[in-house]
Order: C-alpha cells, then structure tokens, then sequence
C-alpha cells in the first residue's frame, strides 16, 4: 500500500491513514522558510563547536520516527528538533486524556480527545522552523503490518510505553533493516534507555584525555633536521628561553641515550632521569640558581605526556583485524568505514604507526619557531595522509567502486583520527527477551549489577510486559509478571525487585515530567551520537534512579 504524505484531510482516513504534515500554529498556511547559511551559523552556534558541519548535515539529513508520543518520548523528540534534525514523524494511535496533562508539556486542556501524535507534532514544530513535522494517527506494529516499507525511510526509531509483544515485533524489522532503536522510558523517579542497532562505527570519538603524537620515540627525517638546527648552548638568554619545550626534550632524550645507551624511558624512575637532565639545561645565574623559564616548566610537566611512546591502540588494533576490513561491501551502512579501514591497515603495515595527527599542543615559545615546527608536523601529517589516499583509491579499485565514493576530506577526517576510531556491535531486543535462545546469555551482566541496577532494568522489564498481559497496577499483579520475567532471563535465583515496583506503583506507573526531561535530555545525545557517528554512545542499556540518585551503564 503506497502512503502518502498530505496535509489533513478527514474523508482519506475512511480507506487508509495517512501521514498528516504538521502546520505552523502562528499561520496554519505560512510555507517554513529555510534560513541562509549566516543565520543558521549564528542559531547554531555552539552545537557546530561540538560536532562540526559535518555533524550538522548529518542531524539536517535525519529523519526520525517517534512511536507513542508519552512526555518521555516528547522530552527526546525536543532535544532532537531544538538543533535541527531534518524530519520527524510521530506514530501514536491515543488521544489526548488526563493523565498526558499531568505529565506532558506538549499537550493542553484544549487537546482533550484530540490525537496525541497531532497535538504534539504541532507544539513540536513550533520550535524550530528549520525542522519539519508529521504524525499518524495509527498503532505502530499494525502499520509495520499494513505499510512495512514505510519504517524503512528512518535514521532511527524512538519508542516509549511499547509492549514487550510489539517491541519483538517492531525491533525484528529495525534490526533486519539496520535502523537503531532507541527504547526510552520513565516511571516516576526512575529512567530506562536501551539502544538495540548491529553495528555502529564511531570516526570522531572526542575523547577527553588524549596524548599528543609528537613521534620522539620516531622522528621522522624533517623533524630530526628540525632539532638538529637548534644548540642551546650556543643561544642568547631570550631565545634559549623561548625555545619550544619539544626541542628541550629531544635534546635531554639524546643526552640520555648517551648517558645510558638506551632508546627510550620506559618506567617512571627513567622519566625521572630525563627531567634531571632537563633542569640541567636550564639556565643558571652567576650564583649556579636555575633562572625561572616557562618553556622549561612546560617541558618538565609535559614529560609523562611526550614520553608515553607511539603505537597502535588496542581498541584501534582490534577494528584493524576485523574481518570486515577485508570484506568491507558486506557491511549495508558502513561500508566507507571498513574501506577506510583497510587502507588504514595497509599503511600501519607499512609504517609500523598511524598517521600523523599533525597538530600540536599550545607552548611557550617564539612565533617564528613555533610555526617552523607546526609547519614540520603539518607537512609530515598531509603526506601521511596522501599515502592512505593512494591505498583507498587501491581498494576502491579493486573493489570496483568509484573514486568519488569516499571524498578527500571524508579521508582526511578519518586520518586524523585514527587513533581513537571505534565500532560497536549491540544485542538484537530478540536475544535480550528470549533467552531460552539465545547464544548470548545477560545473567553475567546482571550478576555483576545486583548492587545498583539489576533490579531495576527488571521492573522496566516488568513494565513493558505488563503492557502485553494489561496487568492490575498492583504489586501482585507486577510480582507475578516479574516472575516470569526473571524466569525467561534465567535469573530465577535473583531477588525480585519488590522495593522498586513499590516505588513505581506509588506513582501510579506514569510519568513525572522532571524525570522524563531528563531522560529525554539523555536520549536525544544518544540519538545525535549515533546519527553524526561522533562520540561514543551508551553501550547498550542506561538506568537512571533518582531516589539514589544514580545513573548506571550496562553492556548486555
């Protein structure tokens, strides 16, 4: 059945439901108008400082699709329209009653009986004129039923308050289409997020702490001829002071290679040898006194730094042998990924390291100097980066792909970080629900959360099957569905989470619009993170409990 995408028209809804395209609240008839490129920069501003126009276009190409538009979902569908994305789509078969107002920001008193995937499309839209909006008025697994195709158009899914039954369902399909699902949730003071995707490939990690690759421990050719033009002993107070702290240590390392007949400090007790030789080319007064030199400060606090060596990480090292990396066309979405990846692989053979990252940290020195060992580095880091081109343009032919399939600057980014690439591999919600057969067993992963999370990822567990057999929101009721629960994930020696589900039940099993902010808040960085390949994404379970104010990770 072809579906297509109308404004609201009544008479349609008699043969089949449509996709209704929001309209603006302030003019019902007003076209959105794209904003020129100078604005966009401006409004979005300090997103850009995090994940670059790269990340941007990503989030302007998504498209989104929200199933049961709950104050949790609605809280992660605002953080997603709010920067940008391109398009969402709600899918929601309620109507507006009491409980939404209690809870949910996106609906009023004057929404009562309305559709809620409506109400909430139209307030959404309102935020962000850049983003446009759609929603249907149908039960999410029956469209999957009738118009399967329609799913396949989405960058991700969002769902909430989606039973066990249907989530099996609709996450089969995601997970045979390679769509993330993003399973969220809340009940009262406590939070639930699971992402369910096969494989996620992450390019640009931002990782908090990094060591710099300055390569002493290998300096190529241009960057010994570099420090060999420099001879402390020969210069004048004011450029011995202004010297950068990287020709300091090099100079100290080959003192210490003469002195020792070493290669390289490896143990603290060997670094503490180096900065013994650093304070010995500081400067003296007439009276033997070190004179006070920034450069040399930096050079003693950045020796841990530049003497922790160059190799290949593991978490890199493990991508790299990656059988995809042979085989990169079998992956449907990432094949640019392991195409990248092989090339990568090839060089490393070759080089015996990755390529240069080329920049380097902020020191105290002279402009001219400075920007002679920049250019150094620079220099060395595009060659680098001209031989892994030449080796994916080798791949590309081999593969019988076109040149232009992976762009210059897609190869550039990848090689600057290269150090930090990462894939993740999630479980399929098939293997997490039937584990009766499922290679993958969660019982150890439980185990180890018995303390802080275990029992609350079981009554969320316990929710969405309640929605399957609609239980009694009583604590007998709940206790016998988790039972059943426990007893599918083989944990019936575990503890029931009795205190938990007194605490939901105290709540009535809705939601409090405080948690479901914040839960929508963590959602929709998850979303973008997955959507712009930036930053590593939870991996594959988030629990949040405000009553011990916690928040704890799980990897099923």
């Amino acid at each position: 059945m072809k579906r297509k995408e109308s404004s609201t028209d009544n008479n349609n809804k008699k043969h089949h439901s449509e996709v209704m395209e929001c309209e603006t609240l302030e003019n019902p008839k007003k076209k959105i108008q794209k904003q020129d490129p100078i604005q966009k920069e401006q409004k979005y501003d300090r997103q850009l400082r995090l994940w670059g126009n790269d990340g941007q276009t990503a989030l302007e190409n998504a498209r989104i699709c929200l199933i049961n538009a709950t104050a949790t979902a609605t809280e992660t569908l605002k953080c997603l329209v709010l920067p940008g994305i391109g398009k969402f789509y709600i899918v929601d078969d309620h109507l507006v009653n009491d409980d939404d107002l209690s809870s949910n920001f996106f609906v009023d008193p004057e929404s009562i009986g309305k559709p809620r995937a409506k109400v909430a499309c139209e307030l959404l839209q309102e935020l962000n004129p850049d983003t446009s909006g759609n929603w249907i008025k149908e039960d999410a697994a029956n469209l999957l039923d009738n118009d399967p195709e329609f799913y396949r158009k989405f960058t991700a899914v969002i769902c909430s308050r989606v039973s066990e039954h249907d989530l099996l369902k609709l996450s089969h399909y995601f997970w045979e289409h390679d769509i993330p699902l993003f399973i969220v949730d809340s009940v009262g003071m406590f939070g639930y997020l699971r992402l369910v995707y096969k494989e996620h490939v992450i390019i640009k990690a931002h990782p908090d702490n990094t060591h710099s690759d300055l390569r002493l421990d290998c300096p190529f050719p241009e960057l010994v001829d570099y420090f060999n033009k420099m001879d402390l002993s020969t210069m004048d107070n004011l450029e011995h002071s202004h010297t950068p702290f990287l020709v300091v240590l090099y100079k100290a390392l080959e003192r210490w290679q003469e002195q020792t007949d070493q290669k390289w400090p490896k143990n603290y007790k060997e670094k503490c040898q180096i900065k013994e030789i650093v304070r010995s080319l500081n400067l003296k007064n007439e009276d033997g006194v070190p004179v006070h030199e920034e450069n040399f400060e930096e050079a003693l606090t950045n020796v841990n730094n530049v003497f922790s060596g160059t190799f290949v990480p593991s978490d890199v090292r493990n991508v790299l042998d990656n059988p995809m990396a042979d085989h990169p066309l079998q992956s449907a979405n990432n094949s640019k990924f392991w195409i990248l990846v092989r090339a990568l692989k090839e060089f490393v053979n070759q080089s015996g390291t990755l390529p240069l990252r080329g920049s380097l940290p902020d020191m105290f020195s002279d402009s001219k100097r400075y920007i002679e060992l920049q250019n150094v580095y620079k220099t060395k880091a595009e060659s680098d980066i001209q031989k892994v081109t030449d080796l994916v343009r080798e791949s590309l032919e081999d593969l019988q792909r076109s040149l232009s399939f992976i762009q210059p600057d897609e190869i550039q980014t990848f090689c600057k970080n290269a150090a930090f690439i990462q894939v993740q591999y999630g479980l399929s919600y098939h293997d997490e629900i039937r584990q009766n057969l499922a290679e993958h067993k969660i019982k150890d992963t439980l185990e180890q959360y018995q303390e802080n999370g275990a029992s609350l990822y079981l009554a969320f567990r316990t929710l969405h099957s309640s929605l399957d057999q609609q239980a009694p929101k009583d604590l007998i009721s709940l206790s016998s569905v988790t039972e059943n629960v426990m007893k599918s994930c083989l944990l019936e020696e575990f503890e029931s989470p009795l205190n938990i589900l007194e605490e939901m039940l105290r709540s009535d099993l809705s939601e409090f619009h405080p948690m479901a902010a914040v839960m929508g808040g963590i959602s929709a960085q998850e979303v973008i993170k997955m959507i712009t390949g930036q930053f590593v994404p939870v991996n594959n379970v988030l629990l949040v409990n405000s009553v011990e104010s916690q928040t704890v990770t799980m990897k099923l």
